[in-house]
């Protein structure tokens, strides 16, 4: 994530306003807004978190109050609900359909992507880490129809930024992305696996665990396989020696459940640590 200096807070209003300006909105769906106050020029579809020095205000989202955020800016009368407070300016979205500023400075933003504070005030970009976030985007970022503007990190190197707008279904929350597994392990074992762990397993755990299976197997029918053959041949030879045969066959299953029971536990040991 980029760390910007503070001189480059300067794209809050005046970038947004370029973008207002020169992008055309989609029209707003939004179902629920709430009316709020603000000492800021906040445009449509600024993402906004409350105002901890004053009651019922709000100011700009960037990173250090993505904590508080609340939902989007969207014109007045524009939603299917619209609550209205004394000295409110500006609506406050938070549910349904509805453009948001957005960046490309955590990546190009696809549909399903979901949408987070940015270091840029008032503008989100995609969320790659766990953290709140606004929604999810319904469209693509259209880099073709947007501002570019030049920001420095804190490093002192230079980065391009494309600003525009995005559709996202509203929803305020916490995302937490969630750990994929490599693709070499079906779907179906990984589930098994964090079943059986009660946690996410890594793949080498679930790997060694089949190891584990085909070797003991392998070893149970090998020994299954070597004691019939030879029981049949000694009773083959001498048809009194039954007995002392069905014996041996009796503990040889004893101890194929003893080697089945260690393998199990063992897999369990392995796929819980």
């Amino acid at each position: 994530m980029f760390k910007l200096y503070p001189m480059i807070r300067i794209l809050t209003v005046v970038a947004a306003t370029f973008v207002v300006s020169g992008i055309s909105y989609n029209a707003v769906a939004a179902a629920t807004s709430w009316g709020y106050s603000s000492t800021q020029s906040l445009v449509q579809g600024t993402l906004v978190s409350l105002d901890s020095s004053k009651s019922n205000s709000v100011v700009a989202t960037t990173t250090a109050n993505a904590s508080k955020m609340i939902g989007v800016v969207v014109p007045g009368a524009s939603t299917t609900i619209e609550f209205t407070a004394p000295g409110a300016n500006i609506q406050v979205a938070d549910s349904g359909d509805a453009s948001v500023l957005v960046s490309d400075l955590n990546g190009s933003i696809k549909a399903g992507d979901h949408i987070g504070a940015s270091p840029l005030d008032g503008i989100g970009m995609k969320a790659t880490s766990a953290g709140m976030t606004v929604g999810i985007a319904l469209s693509n970022f259209d880099a073709t129809n947007s501002l570019t503007k030049t920001v420095k990190d804190n490093t002192g190197s230079s980065h391009l930024v494309h600003i525009a707008l995005v559709k996202v279904v509203l929803g305020v929350g916490t995302y937490a992305p969630s750990s994929t597994s490599p693709s070499y392990i079906p779907s179906g074992l990984q589930a098994l696996a964090n079943t059986i762990s009660g946690h996410a397993t890594q793949p080498w755990r679930i790997l060694a665990s089949l190891a584990i299976i085909v070797i003991v197997l392998t070893t149970m029918a090998v020994l299954i396989y070597a004691s019939i053959h030879s029981s049949l041949a000694a009773i083959g030879r001498n048809p009194l020696s039954s007995p002392s045969v069905y014996k041996s066959l009796l503990q040889l299953g004893v101890v194929m459940i003893g080697l089945a029971f260690a393998a199990l536990l063992g897999v369990y040991l392995l796929l819980a640590h």
